[in-house]
């Protein structure tokens, strides 16, 4: 490990000292290479996530990250879990069937992502039977497709209502105008990886911008040896051929005058080659994931003061599970489907007072689940449900360089949960370069389905008595950029999460079932550095100390590493060709099973060439360049207490502009 870490700070050292030597290049050299904005451009460049309406950076009452289409294409990231794993504060997990993303020391094992929200240009992908948001391969998203990600941390319900808990995250995409053509790519790589996507673009004369994009992707992954099922009746611990992925991806946005129509589709299937649900290691376990969304917008400028916005929307979500044992087969599956519409208002009075709300009703049409074997069906239940929100936030100039915000949501859920969730924000601009922000959140997450009505005979029982989480946030945050080559922010955070939802055991009966049992407190430190010079290269470092600690116990959560690095560079080395390192170290995690995993540093390595011929660009990445063995932890569902992951990995891509 000693030997390994070496190794990965000579390779970033090497780097940073030669993007210093490309800084002492000549004037004219520099003048070749500036980049299009600078990081004082960047402090005021418009998101609309924080508040549903565009503001600069250096005013939103949140902690901000944005992930640019250059961050993704020059470092190569293939799934929305790649690029987050690269931020402050943020860690994956992976068990061989999904990606889950932690945030600030939290990521409950088994919870599918629903403590964080996620969007496509603020279209909530959050499925109503577990709430949760596709983070890696499941979301089938060409990345081509991404101009931006918008990454909010901390509570959101003010906005967003339930799940908004630790972060929205919403994906931006590319418009026709900024495509103007055709872009098709085709990547293979270790384990037989095949993946092939198209994307087209353009705005026609009448005014119409159109976005058709596509992606497809094949694997037969790696044979594995899991050492905690090396025993006989697990097939002495070898899976085989079951770590295999199939997906397809589609995106379309249609945008004309004030009307905006998407629609998505994503299609994944997975074989799961880790034994779960004490499955067997012989025969093939696999799940497969569909969601479906269609969005129409209607945006109105009235006047110079008011806009308003109207949308109607319709999701579907359908999972299936068939697992095999060694003389059974069993089978799940979930069937969600909702729709509704939203009302949207901001009113600037241009004075310094920015007022803005809005109403959503959504009818979740389906929320069903079934089980069944051969034998018979278990469990096949349908609770449908309606919800309705109201929300409203005022953002007010007390002083030319001081900004209060206040927002306040209502939600009710016709299952009888009613939430009110707060926001408050201080934001003082000391000077055009350096802001203070002073946030104080609240946020909620309501039970879903799964928690309150899954039953298993002899096993679990279901419990439609249980209260929503909660969630209070207070953070402190500075942003600088004391040089234009130059940006650094640094964060104190502390949150209080209370009811959380835990499995718990009743005594009289013998079930297990859910119920409001947690009480965590986290608390954090996040600083992150960029470095930009007037050349071509990009360095950043970002760190992450944080402590979240169970309170009922005393004890530190499950998941939840104390300490995080990140760095990167993106530098030219000549005309042709841009290198893209990034090193990731993380302490131990503790594992459900009380065990921990061991701390690791990985190393990536993207090759890009400029575009040659006019048309053609290759990459070529190298995922853990040094073959480090490392393990995230399992969930409840597994035998191992953590999950082994890949060792180093080749990719090889063409893309072509027509």
């Amino acid at each position: 490990m000693v030997h390994l870490q070496k190794n990965v700070s000579l390779l970033v050292l090497i780097l940073i000292l030669n993007s210093f030597q490309l800084h002492s290049q000549t004037d004219a050299t520099k003048a070749e290479n500036l980049f299009d904005m600078s990081f004082e451009d960047l402090l005021n460049q418009d998101v609309v996530t924080a508040s549903k309406y565009k503001q600069p950076i250096s005013e939103a009452p949140s902690s901000i990250t944005i992930i640019t289409s250059k961050d993704i294409r020059d470092f190569g990231y293939n799934t929305l879990a790649e690029a987050l794993n690269s931020q402050k504060g943020f860690y994956v997990s992976n068990d061989r069937n999904y990606s889950y993303i932690g945030n600030r020391g939290f990521a409950r094992s088994g919870d599918f992502n629903n403590r964080s929200k996620l969007l496509v240009n603020g279209h909530a992908l959050n499925e109503n039977i577990y709430g949760s948001a596709l983070f890696g391969s499941t979301l089938s998203f060409n990345m081509e497709l991404i101009d931006h990600i918008e990454i909010v941390r901390g509570p959101g319900s003010s906005i967003y209502g339930s799940g908004a808990m630790l972060n929205v995250i919403n994906i931006i995409t590319k418009k026709g105008d900024d495509i103007d053509g055709l872009d098709m790519k085709a990547t293979y790589g270790s384990y037989n990886n095949r993946e092939a996507s198209v994307l087209w673009g353009k705005k026609l004369e009448n005014g119409m911008d159109i976005v058709v994009s596509g992606i497809t992707a094949n694997t037969d992954g790696p044979d594995l040896y899991f050492e905690d099922l090396d025993d006989p009746d697990t097939n002495n611990g070898i899976s085989n051929g079951h770590d295999w992925e199939k997906l397809f991806g589609f995106y379309s946005q249609v945008s004309k005058g004030d009307f905006t129509l998407k629609a998505s589709l994503s299609n994944r299937r997975k074989g799961i080659p880790t034994g779960a649900w004490e499955t067997d290691l012989i025969n093939t376990t696999k799940s497969k994931d569909l969601a479906f969304f269609v969005d129409l917008q209607y945006k109105k400028e009235v006047n110079k003061n008011l806009s308003l916005l109207f949308r109607s929307f319709y999701d579907a979500y359908n999972y299936k599970g068939k697992y095999s044992y060694e003389s059974d087969k069993f089978f799940d599956k979930s069937i969600g489907k909702w729709g509704g519409s939203e009302l949207q208002f901001v009113y600037n009075n241009k004075q310094g007072n920015m007022i803005s709300g809005g109403v959503e009703f959504k009818y979740n049409f389906d929320v069903k689940y079934k089980e069944w074997d051969l034998d018979g069906t278990y469990m096949d239940k349908n609770k449908p449900y309606s919800e309705f929100s109201a929300y409203v936030q005022d953002e007010y100039k007390v002083l030319p360089n001081l900004l209060i915000t206040t927002g306040l949501r209502f939600d009710y859920h016709s299952f009888g949960t009613k939430s009110l969730s707060p926001r408050l924000a201080a934001v003082y601009s000391i000077t055009k370069k350096s802001t203070f922000k002073l946030l104080y959140s609240k946020a909620y997450r309501t039970p879903n389905f799964y928690e309150t009505e899954y039953e298993e005979v002899d096993y679990h029982k279901a419990n439609s008595n249980i209260n929503p989480e909660k969630i209070r946030t207070t953070e402190l945050i500075w942003e600088f950029n004391p040089h234009n080559n130059f940006f650094t922010s640094i964060a104190l955070y502390q949150y209080n999460m209370d009811e959380l939802i835990d499995l718990a055991l009743d005594n009289e009966d013998g079930l297990v079932y859910f119920q409001n049992l947690g009480e965590v407190r986290g608390k954090g430190l996040e600083v992150e550095i960029k470095y930009k010079p007037q050349n071509k290269t990009t360095l950043f470092v970002n760190g992450t100390i944080q402590k979240s600690i169970d309170l009922n116990t005393k004890t530190k959560l499950t998941n939840s590493p104390k300490l995080l690095v990140k760095a990167g560079v993106i530098q030219s080395v000549s005309d042709l060709l841009t290198i893209s390192p990034e090193c990731f170290f993380e302490s131990e995690r503790k594992t459900i099973y009380g065990s921990k995993t061991d701390p690791f540093l990985i190393a990536n390595l993207n090759l890009r060439s400029k575009m040659l011929f006019d048309h053609v660009t290759i990459n070529c990445k190298v995922r853990n360049i040094f073959d480090t063995n490392y393990a995230y932890p399992g969930g409840f569902e597994h035998t191992q207490r953590s999950i082994i992951q890949n060792g180093r990995t080749f990719s090889l891509g063409l893309k072509v502009h027509l």
